[in-house]
């Protein structure tokens, strides 16, 4: 793929932050968009920012996932066809395991995990059918390590590689192309809107957050490595994100014990 033109481009977690970001690039691009999350009235607002490109807003929550073949089916009826899924929505986590309720854990698998899964199997016997796509899946950092306070949200983008990785190989011949995004430290809220032990909101920015990388470069990036066909793409990794995943792979005894007495976000 060499130019994003009239290709008809399916996000979710479209209203705010990365989401948003690879929206406006795309309709630079003259994509074709979709663009979904649970909050109506921002993707109306990223709709009008994106004049370039026809642009279908479809609400949905990952959470319901009996909804999401119904959605799968009013996205494909307007378009035709969908050339490349975009799963970005996701939330995160501020809490110790054994603090944390079960119904946390619930919620960030459903809406990390299965919620993308559910609507890959939805979309996937179209893209098969038109002859290929592409599914584009926003993993994290977190996916390489066991980032403390996130032990649920490790597991929901750790789920993401193994059930995407499988994807990959087995619907090759299909001409369907998997990308992994693991984004370092980015300048969006997800920190904000982190669950906390109880299920209420952290209501917190992370330092990590706010002065990580501009969501619109990271997007651009994400953008040239997908059209290149690339199965892994790294952004906003930094000096930090570089010696963790160093740290993981030679001296992981090393990376928990320096984690075990760093302060947590």
């Amino acid at each position: 793929m060499t130019t994003y033109q009239e290709k008809v481009i399916w996000i979710t977690g479209a209203s705010s932050g990365l989401g948003r970001a690879l929206a406006l690039e795309l309709s630079a691009r003259k994509a074709r968009l979709i663009l979904s999350s649970r909050r109506a009235d921002q993707l109306e607002e990223v709709s009008k920012a994106c004049p370039d490109s026809e642009v279908f807003v479809l609400p949905l929550d990952l959470e319901a996932t009996d909804s999401l073949a119904d959605k799968a089916g009013q996205a494909i009826a307007r378009f035709g066809r969908i050339d490349i899924l975009i799963h970005n929505a996701g939330i995160s986590q501020r809490a110790r395991a054994v603090d944390s309720s079960f119904t946390v854990v619930q919620k960030v698998m459903n809406t990390n995990f299965l919620g993308s899964v559910a609507l890959t199997g939805a979309v996937l016997p179209a893209m098969i059918r038109q002859g290929g796509g592409r599914v584009v899946v926003v993993s994290s950092l977190a996916s390489k390590f066991g980032a403390p306070l996130r032990s649920a949200y490790n597991a929901s983008k750790k789920a993401l590689h193994g059930y995407y990785e499988a994807l990959r190989v087995e619907s090759y011949d299909q001409n369907i192309r998997v990308t992994m995004v693991v984004p370092g430290f980015v300048n969006t809220e997800i920190s904000r809107h982190a669950l906390l032990a109880d299920g209420s909101s952290n209501d917190r920015l992370s330092p990590h957050q706010a002065h990580g990388r501009d969501p619109r470069t990271c997007a651009r990036k994400i953008l040239r490595g997908v059209a290149g066909g690339r199965r892994e793409i790294r952004v906003a990794y930094g000096l930090k994100g570089y010696a963790i995943s160093t740290l993981k792979i030679f001296f992981p005894r090393l990376l928990e014990r320096i984690l075990r007495s760093v302060k947590t976000d």
